[in-house]
């Protein structure tokens, strides 16, 4: 929607103001917020090197950050460890929670109790972009990696602009997709976003 596309392009200028004094992942994460805030709101990713070759804007950013590109985790193991918040869900429908790591429930506030057994409607809200789910889960319904840029909620109702990356998890022995692993990064808070918008109003 417009409305939604409105915000990601928000989220992109305020990130897009530090240029020239970020850190490489800064600009990678700039640039993901650039490429999330493509009309479509979703980058089917087959590598983290081809995260930026299939936009119009990928000469923002050169190549080699989207090779700073952490990979996702390929098992459920990995995910529960990784330091980044993960949730895990079923690769069927209605693709609930399996499991989350401990930096998801920092984020989030729910606790792993909670979250096993829900589904990812437990952080979602009328200001969630549906369509861009829509295009992630189409994408990994065909075994491929995505991102957008959605609104989440946490426990308490704190609203935030969440980066996500999403992937299959493949088993090892049979190559079938078992389960979907989910990587969140806050990449603005709402109220953020509402100050920046009154600023540059």
């Amino acid at each position: 929607s417009p409305e939604s596309d409105f915000k990601a392009l928000l989220v992109a200028d305020r990130l897009s103001a530090h240029e020239g004094q970020v850190s490489e992942q800064e600009a990678t994460d700039i640039a993901l917020a650039r490429v999330a805030a493509h009309p479509f709101l979703h980058l089917p990713l087959e590598t983290p090197e081809s995260a930026f070759g299939s936009v119009p804007m990928h000469h923002l950013m050169e190549d080699h950050h989207a090779q700073k590109l952490e990979p996702l985790p390929s098992t459920v193991e990995q995910a529960l460890v990784d330091e980044r918040p993960i949730v895990i869900t079923d690769a069927q429908a209605p693709f609930n929670i399996v499991d989350v790591n401990d930096s998801w429930v920092g984020l989030c506030e729910f606790s792993k109790a909670e979250a096993k057994s829900s589904s990812l409607r437990l952080i979602q809200g009328d200001d969630t972009d549906r369509d861009a789910l829509r295009h992630v889960m189409a994408s990994l319904l065909h075994g491929e990696e995505a991102t957008a840029i959605v609104t989440n909620y946490t426990k308490s109702g704190r609203k935030f602009y969440n980066q996500l990356r999403a992937g299959p998890i493949r088993d090892p022995q049979t190559d079938k997709v078992t389960h979907f692993v989910g990587i969140l990064r806050e990449v603005m808070e709402e109220s953020e976003a509402a100050g920046y918008q009154s600023m540059s109003a």
